[in-house]
């Protein structure tokens, strides 16, 4: 893996890109810790021989300056990092808090965006209301419950096992590297600290229905949406309530995975946007 880096707005940002062809950039999720390699290493790996595939990573994360920000504020570098590369008619996918990201460029930068796939998208779906959405923000509750598990390395990784359906060795190894980077930027510490809207879900679903709901039926770009099937954070129900919202969108729904869907199938994963995104005869 070898990092480039690039000044947006005057912050250093980090990148990964490999290969030639049609461009398909990924955006990675929100957890600490999270960046561009240990999301999405198994797509650089089956995809780059046929595309070329660019992770960067986000603002207060990885090997990128500024601070920890959320996700609304985090979309402004996010579009400057694509405006900045000359990135046009790309398929953009973003999983889980990337999935935001992407939405909200393709609105707000309509130019650098021919297709979007949002993995996880619990940054974006619409809750489901009333008793129905007690069990999943349970679940969210604890699998990201970080203010408890950072203290350490090991404990760290260990929460990080609970996106999984199989944790993945290559992404601990990416992962302990990780914890000592959010370490030394600060990251962590904003985690343990932070007891403010930003972690609050109740909050958190608002920002979607205010910065997402009332556009992206209107985006004129093909969107698919990939769910997990055992992801209880993003259960599927809400996934196809998504689906009603978007009547041009299409949903595939991966067995066996969790919300790292992208490594619990990575092959099919990579199938799946490999066809989603080659041009057609």
């Amino acid at each position: 893996m070898h990092y480039q880096s690039i000044s947006v707005d005057g912050i250093d940002t980090c990148y990964v890109e490999q290969g030639e062809g049609p461009t398909i950039v990924f955006m990675h999720g929100g957890s600490p810790g999270m960046d561009a390699w240990a999301c999405w290493l198994r797509q650089f790996a089956g995809l780059a021989g046929e595309f070329r595939v660019i992770a960067f990573d986000q603002i207060g994360y990885g090997r990128t300056g500024g601070p920890l920000l959320p996700r609304v504020e985090r979309t402004d570098h996010a579009v400057g990092f694509l405006k900045k590369l000359g990135i046009r008619d790309a398929c953009l996918v973003g999983h889980s808090e990337g999935a935001f990201l992407i939405t909200r460029a393709a609105i707000l930068a309509p130019e650098t965006t021919g297709r979007l796939v949002l993995v996880a998208p619990g940054s974006s779906a619409p809750i489901l209301g009333g008793d129905a959405d007690e069990e999943w923000l349970a679940e969210a509750a604890h699998c990201y419950d970080y203010h408890a598990h950072c203290d350490n390395e090991d404990d760290f990784v260990e929460v990080n096992h609970r996106m999984f359906f199989t944790p993945a060795a290559d992404f601990d190894a990416v992962l302990r590297e990780n914890y000592y980077l959010a370490l030394e930027s600060g990251q962590i510490a904003t985690v343990n600290s932070s007891a403010s809207a930003y972690w609050n879900e109740a909050i958190y679903n608002r920002i979607q229905e205010e910065y997402i709901h009332p556009f992206i039926d209107k985006l004129p770009v093909p969107i698919l949406l990939i769910w997990a099937a055992e992801d209880g954070t993003v259960p599927v129900a809400r996934g196809i309530k998504m689906l009603e919202m978007i009547p041009h969108a299409e949903l595939h729904v991966f067995n066996r995975a969790r919300h790292m869907v992208m490594f619990d199938q990575s092959e099919g994963f990579n199938r799946l946007i490999t066809g989603w995104t080659m041009p057609k005869p």
